[in-house]
């Protein structure tokens, strides 16, 4: 993230509207904020942090940003624009604030607070909710608001955070500035598979459990299905519970290990297996017997009943034959009366022909009635009377008036012709007068495309000249290029000759002081020899020295004296020195011979101006070739387009001409066909409603005729039928066919109630020859009583149910034992593979987690193994510039884990100490040391991630810390900090100390004023 421009207004101690533009202030790496104590200087610093996240820096809490000097009308609101992977972001944040109403009085309107952040430029969309803004933020910074104060900025109070970290805090926040998270998704999936196994593990021994549960529990299930009488053997001793069988089965004998022994252990599985093979056959046994003896009780039952059965039926019937004689009476009057019937029936189709012609005739005379109703009413004059009585007249009327409608049709479809015909003369003379007007404005069209074309030939000839010019501008831009490019070595050569002279002088500086610390330590050693030597004495033994036994006055030991190791390593840090200024003067010749080579060149700035000119000139000499390329072809397409529109045109208006003449001939003959129409019908007008009247009268005659025609039928048919009905009624008596159709009766009716009595009079006879059948064969005195052979039978099948129900469970229990063996070696297989696997998987999982034993590496979690090699790359870039602000004293490295092994190790920093020559906590560095530490280690952090990682940091803020540095520390801040200005990187530092001051004169200064902070900004040089 690197900040480009801050827009802040009414906030903090700033009244009015306060802009920065950081791209700007920052072009040459760092800048300075300046001023006296609460003059604002943190407010500018505050307000990022506060755009980004909604929140105030360090431990201030977000209470009230609102400036207390600014107008109650001004709305407080923070702009920022920053740049994050290529792409510009700009967001705004206004918070909760009371404003007066700009109408009336009244109390204050409470405006809600906002957020808004969109690509720069993009006038929608976006995020405007505070829960989306607050996620899009922390994805494209990378960092949450706690993280971008140890990064970007380190506000008052938190320089120690960022060095003192422990490695928790600090892996959360490696975590999101380097590509580690495959390594916590390999340990997660590590771990999971690792409880899967363990799973696997856990089903597998349940399983086992199970298998040898189960051969208890199928050993159990067959004993308590045995019935009396079968010994269970075996079985009995595996039911009473297999909690000492071995989970192994048998061994190879057949017998699980010692035997049967007197303890009760159950016997094996193959002694088992026999005795479920021999209470099967026995209980097979017992099933047959039971089978017979169910089989011969219901032989003996069957024959009881049917006995009884036989006595039922004898007693029925001669219940049954009592009431025969009545019957057989009621049955005669019954034949009689269906024998009448029958006779009649034989004439149920006259009758039905007679009630059929009596119902049609008085329909057909309600219709006749209605009809000649309503042709009266209809017909125009006195309705002919005579004429509408017999059908044959009427039907002759009707053909006279459809001939009269007919004639009426033919009138009105050349009256529809006509009109048709008129009003497609009106339409051909709407469509000629429209081609007209359209023939007049393609003329005028053509005209004007024709002077376009013109006017673009004029325009291709200047496009031609332009592009003449692209060859001269493709080499002269080829040659600023050039000299562009030698101008940026040059100058990248400069700047690396000046760099290694600097190092090169500072190395041999470190040079001489080693040599200078050295001597002083050597020096220190010779005094306290005498010392170290006389701490070795004992009396009565001689001194190496002088050979006495006696050591009256032995030399003291001296208070701080070095000893061997501290000389040893003097002569380390002489031998390092030495080569350091080795490796300087190296490279100092390496930079000067780069220099040389490159030799002198043009102004960089004129270079690159004289190069934009060029790629200027080259630009419109391209584009005048391609325009006056795709102008060519588009004037050919024109020009051909026009000749055709010219043809189109002469062509149109002929077509005009005769198109005209066509419709006055058609205006003529219309004018000639009218007339003659209204010669033969009176007017010019609609025949329609005439035809119509004439048909639907005609319509209604030949209803009346018909209805004529069907009165006469049925009237002769009535008259027919009644006829040959007479000699029945004369027969029965009656008056006439009305009274001989009561006498009649349905066919079905009839043979339902004939069948009815012959069903009677057969089963009479069969219920007598039954029981003369059943006395001839001799009957018992009594009902033969079934009971005792029912009683006999269930006994027999109870048994037989109970013994079958047994051997189904035996069954369904033999047959689960008889797989024991191979479930128990598969149970028993299963949980050593599982067991292995699991060992394995946890293995690996618990040490990419940090949790393999007791050494610090193998607590130390495969991420933080990665991000401890990426943290020291950032140690490398941080020491570089830490031994400048500390003249080679500090260095830091990662500590060598924590003794309290229930916390997480392995990024914890430690700082070497060359002048003690001692590892020490970071803890123990003084204000001013941890002030240049935390410094030197944000400023390699940003190196290293900009360098290829997960974020890009294009930005570092330091609030204050200078005032507790010394003259010489403060010295090699400044070197630092000026080293940063082509590191492409802004840089801001807050702080009031005179010398900061000095040395960076660019920023903004700030002043207090009695309505605000006043800030002034002094940009650097273009």
């Amino acid at each position: 993230m690197k900040p480009l421009r801050l827009v802040l207004q009414a906030f903090g101690s700033y009244a009015g509207t306060l802009e920065v533009d950081f791209a700007r202030m920052g072009r040459h790496g760092v800048f300075a904020i300046t001023g006296p104590t609460g003059a604002g200087k943190s407010t500018i610093f505050d307000a990022i942090v506060y755009a980004l996240y909604g929140d105030l820096p360090g431990f201030r809490a977000d209470g009230n940003v609102r400036s207390q000097y600014a107008d109650p009308s001004t709305r407080t609101r923070v702009t920022l624009e920053f740049e994050v992977g290529g792409e510009t972001w700009t967001i705004e944040r206004a918070p909760r604030q009371a404003v007066p109403r700009r109408r009336g009085s009244g109390e204050a309107v409470l405006q809600a607070p906002s957020a808004l952040l969109r690509r720069s430029g993009e006038d929608a969309g976006g995020f405007s909710r505070q829960s989306d803004v607050a996620a899009r933020v922390i994805d494209l910074v990378g960092l949450t608001k706690d993280q971008f104060e140890q990064v970007v900025l380190i506000p008052q109070g938190r320089f120690e955070e960022v060095l003192k970290a422990d490695t928790r805090q600090r892996s959360a926040l490696l975590t999101q500035l380097f590509p580690v998270d495959i390594y916590a998704r390999v340990t997660d999936a590590l771990k999971a598979i690792a409880q899967a196994r363990q799973g696997d593990f856990d089903r597998a021994q349940a399983e086992q459990r199970s298998a040898v549960d189960g051969v208890a529990g199928e050993a159990e299930r067959l004993v308590a299905g045995l019935p009396d009488g079968i010994d269970p053997g075996a079985l009995g001793r595996w039911a009473r519970g297999p909690a000492d069988t071995p989970p192994g089965g048998e061994q190879a004998g057949g017998e699980p290990p010692g035997g049967e022994q007197a303890g009760g252990e159950p016997p094996g599985l193959d002694a088992l297996l026999d005795d479920v093979a021999r209470v099967e056959a026995e209980l097979g046994a017992l099933v047959a017997g039971a089978a017979t003896e169910r089989d011969q009780a219901r032989l003996r039952r069957d024959d009881t009943v049917a006995a009884a059965d036989a006595w039922d039926r004898w007693q029925a019937d001669l219940a049954a034959a009592r009431s025969f004689e009545d019957e057989e009476e009621r049955d005669a009057h019954e034949e009689a009366e269906l024998d009448r019937a029958r006779s009649v029936s034989a004439l149920a189709g006259a009758l039905a022909g007679w009630q059929q012609a009596v119902a049609e005739l008085a329909g057909a005379g309600v219709e006749r009635d209605g009809l000649v109703a309503r042709i009266g009413a209809a017909w125009e004059g006195d309705l002919p009377a005579g004429e509408l009585t017999r059908s044959p007249q009427v039907s002759e009327l009707a053909a006279r008036i459809a001939a009269e409608a007919e004639r009426l049709d033919a009138g009105e479809r050349q009256f529809a012709s006509l009109s048709a015909e008129a009003a497609q003369i009106e339409e051909a003379r709407g469509d000629l007068a429209s081609r007209n007007l359209a023939h007049a404005s393609a003329t005028e069209d053509q005209e004007a495309r024709e002077a376009a074309v013109e006017a673009d030939r004029v325009r291709l000839d200047e496009l031609a000249r332009q592009a003449a010019d692209r060859h001269a501008a493709e080499v002269a831009l080829a040659t600023c290029q050039a000299d562009v490019d030698r101008a940026r070595r040059r100058a990248a050569a400069t700047d690396a000759v000046t760099r290694s002279v600097a190092a090169d002088e500072s190395a041999t500086e470190n040079l001489e002081a080693a040599r200078r610390e050295l001597d002083r330590v050597r020096g220190a050693w010779r005094q306290g020899l005498a010392g170290r030597l006389a701490a070795h004495l004992v009396d009565g033994e001689p001194c190496p020295t002088c050979g006495s036994p006696d050591h009256p006055a032995p030399a003291a030991l001296l208070d701080g004296a070095p000893d061997d190791d501290a000389v040893a390593r003097a002569e380390r840090a002489l031998e390092e020195a030495r080569q350091a200024q080795s490796a300087a003067q190296a490279a100092r010749v390496t930079a000067e011979a780069k220099l040389d080579a490159i030799g002198d060149g043009p102004d960089l700035a004129a270079a690159e101006r004289a190069l934009v000119a060029a790629a200027d000139r080259d630009q419109v000499a391209r584009r005048a070739e391609a325009d006056s390329t795709t102008l060519a072809a588009d004037l050919d397409r024109r020009t051909g387009a026009l000749s055709v529109a010219r043809r189109a045109l002469a062509e149109e208006s002929g077509a005009l001409s005769v198109a005209a003449a066509r419709v006055e001939e058609r205006a003529a003959a219309f004018e000639r066909d009218r007339q003659s129409f209204v010669d033969d019908h009176g007017s010019f007008r609609s025949l329609a409603s005439e035809a119509e009247a004439r048909r639907a009268l005609a319509a209604q005659v030949r209803e009346l005729a018909g209805a004529l025609a069907r009165v006469e039928e049925s009237e002769a048919a009535r008259d027919q039928y009644r006829a040959a009905l007479a000699p029945s009624m004369a027969e029965l008596g009656v008056d006439g066919p009305a009274a001989l159709a009561e006498r009649m009766m349905e066919p079905d009716e009839l043979a339902r109630r004939r069948a009815a009595s012959t069903g009677r009079r057969d089963r009479r006879t069969e219920v007598r020859s039954r029981i003369a059948a059943y006395e001839q064969a001799g009957v018992p005195a009594a009902r033969p009583d079934a009971g005792p052979a029912e009683a006999a039978l269930a006994a027999a099948e109870e048994r037989l149910t109970d013994l079958v129900g047994r051997q189904a469970v035996v069954a369904a229990a033999a047959a689960h034992l008889r797989t024991a063996p191979d479930k128990v070696a598969a149970a028993l297989a299963a949980v050593e593979r599982t067991r292995r696997a699991l060992e394995e998987a946890k293995t690996v999982a618990q040490l990419c987690a940090g949790q393999g034993g007791a050494g610090v590496d193998e607590r130390l979690s495969l991420q933080n193994w990665v991000l401890a090699a990426y943290l020291r790359q950032v140690l490398s870039q941080a020491n570089e510039r830490l031994a400048t602000m500390t003249g080679g004293r500090f260095a830091l490295r990662l500590g060598e884990g924590s003794a309290d092994g229930r916390r997480q190790s392995g990024l914890d920093l430690a700082v070497f100490d060359v002048n003690t020559g001692q590892v020490r906590p970071a803890t123990t560095l003084s204000g001013g040391e941890t002030f240049m530490a935390a410094l030197a280690l944000a400023l390699g952090l940003a190196d290293v991630v900009s360098g290829g990682a997960n974020r890009e940091i294009g930005a570092l803020f330091v609030d204050e810390g200078f005032g507790s540095l010394d003259a010489q520390s403060l010295d090699g801040v400044v070197e630092v900090l000026r080293s940063l200005e082509d590191g492409g990187r802004v840089v801001g530092v807050i702080s009031h100390v005179t010398e900061l001051n000095r040395a960076l004169p660019n920023g903004i200064t700030v002043a207090t004023t009695t309505s605000g902070s006043l800030a002034t900004l002094t940009y650097p040089p273009e």
